[in-house]
């Protein structure tokens, strides 16, 4: 970092991994974002979970007033506070990933601060929660958003009227959404199939709440409306929707995995659509890493 510092005043993007909970690395990266205010693209990633660095989301959001993509990782803690600071000097903030930030109950980001940042970020195109104690409700989303890129995984809770609410709202943008191992109810489907037109990919790895109707819903008729009538037809939900992610039954090692879906459902859906790739999602999807993130917004942009 000290090399940084001396050698790129000027740095607009930067990614430090498996950075060390020393107790001079967090001087150091205070040092670097002072003397870089123009970095717009940020990701840190701590090397292991439980640091104790608190109050340095608050520092680098006072240093980054222009920042534009952030990604963080490995934190120890997340609170209410840091995202609603986040949303409140952060308006142009098109990207934000937060994943492995763990913490008591206490420490739960409570919906109100997501609510916020939806709100008050309204150029934010991807969001990704990955394994953060957060609380996530319908009240949440705001009535209209641009989001392209939706990753939620391993999120406590029930987030059907979050997922509802999203698909409403976002449905006019959204590209891709993730909900691996999140617990959502077949409404949650319903309300994708009938509000995301612009729909690619869908994952719904480990959703292990839905069952056979929420698959259903996305292979079930649409008939097509026109002036004077309702003409029946082969049009169907989503009808971008190019990849499917979804749990099969397997073995691992020796444990069973039961898929949520019956075979029959999974052949009806395939029978159906048979130009939809079930399981050939790219394991690096457009959220996975910091660099892909980045290209994402320029080529938004």
């Amino acid at each position: 970092m000290d090399t940084l510092e001396r050698c790129c005043p000027n740095l607009s993007s930067v990614a430090l991994r498996q950075i060390c909970c020393g107790t001079k690395n967090l001087p150091r990266l205070k040092s670097l974002l002072r003397r870089c205010p123009g970095i717009r693209r940020l990701c840190l990633e701590w090397s292991i979970r439980n640091v104790e660095w608190h109050g340095e989301l608050g520092f680098i959001i006072d240093c980054l007033a222009d920042v534009q993509v952030l990604a963080l990782k490995g934190r120890h803690t997340l609170v209410s506070r840091d995202l609603l600071r986040l949303a409140s000097h952060h308006c142009n903030l098109q990207a934000l990933s937060l994943s492995e930030w763990y913490g008591p109950d206490q420490w739960r980001v409570q919906p109100e601060a997501i609510a916020a940042l939806l709100q008050h970020c309204p150029r934010l195109v991807a969001l990704r929660l990955r394994n953060i104690n957060v609380g996530l409700r319908a009240s949440a989303v705001p009535v209209c958003l641009a989001l392209r890129h939706v990753e939620l995984c391993d999120i406590d809770g029930d987030l059907t009227g979050f997922v509802s609410a999203l698909a409403v709202a976002a449905g006019a943008t959204l590209r891709y959404l993730g909900l691996e191992a999140c617990r959502v109810r077949d409404s949650a489907l319903k309300a994708v199939a009938t509000h995301c037109d612009a729909l690619l990919q869908l994952d719904l790895t480990n959703a292990l709440s839905l069952t056979d109707a929420g698959l259903w819903y996305l292979h079930r008729q649409v008939a097509t409306t026109t002036n004077t009538a309702i003409i029946p037809g082969t049009i169907y939900p989503c009808p971008s929707l190019a990849k499917l992610n979804i749990t099969l039954d397997s073995e691992v090692g020796d444990r069973v995995i039961l898929s949520p879906f019956s075979s029959a459902a999974i052949a009806s859906l395939v029978s159906a659509r048979p130009a939809l790739k079930i399981n050939d999602m790219d394991e690096r999807t457009p959220l996975h890493c910091f660099e892909e993130l980045v290209h994402l917004v320029d080529h938004d942009s």
